[in-house]
């Protein structure tokens, strides 16, 4: 029960600091203007587009050769739904809140994917993908990191999903935050053996 706690609040922490950058009105982070880009182009909800580019990060994640744990599924049901949960309670304007929202927001961001990886039950889809990244090209945790935001600060652009100037800082910062969050609170994505959900389909070993 502990374990799921903690998961829930690492997910809580991942999309309230999501939010907490789209709300400060400075640009997204590259990852949401890469789903913008999908709402533009389907017309459906941010937190439907969230939930299905999570399912493709998964299903390259699992092609590679990773587990499926309840925290990318986690994730991909809840974590869009949060973010337009909470966006209508951020409206704020007075600049030095927002760019505080902004800069604790990135930081949120990692710290949430480090807290929901490092309990052994699954990544969130993106992280997943992230390690496996990692282990196909050994890359580094912010090389990693860093190509995935250039990817979808490019399919944002392409689909005008709200690119600002914060987000272009994102896309080449966001990699370095993640790798000092990372090791402050001792988690290495490709060192943490996780456990999946007991299916055909998603049982590998490592």
């Amino acid at each position: 029960m502990k374990t799921v706690l903690k998961m829930l609040c690492g997910q809580l922490i991942t999309s309230v600091g999501i939010a907490m950058v789209i709300a400060s009105g400075f640009g997204a982070f590259p990852c949401t203007t890469c789903n913008m880009a999908f709402v533009n182009w389907t017309g459906l909800s941010y937190g439907i587009v969230n939930m299905l580019v999570e399912l493709l990060f998964i299903g390259y994640a699992v092609s590679r050769g990773e587990r499926l744990g309840w925290g990318a599924v986690m994730n991909c049901v809840l974590g869009g739904f949060i973010i337009d949960a909470v966006l209508p309670f951020l409206g704020f304007t007075w600049l030095p809140i927002r760019i505080g929202m902004a800069l604790v927001g990135v930081v949120m961001l990692a710290l949430g994917y480090a807290t929901i990886g490092r309990q052994g039950q699954g990544e969130t889809g993106s992280n997943m993908m992230l390690t496996a990244l990692m282990k196909q090209f050994g890359l580094t945790v912010g090389i990693g990191r860093t190509i995935m935001e250039v990817t979808y600060i490019v399919i944002g652009l392409l689909g005008h999903g709200g690119v600002g100037w914060f987000t272009v800082v994102l896309s080449l910062g966001f990699g370095a935050v993640c790798s000092v969050v990372y090791k402050l609170i001792h988690y290495q994505p490709t060192e943490v053996v996780q456990n999946y959900i007991k299916l055909p389909l998603t049982k590998h070993t490592h």
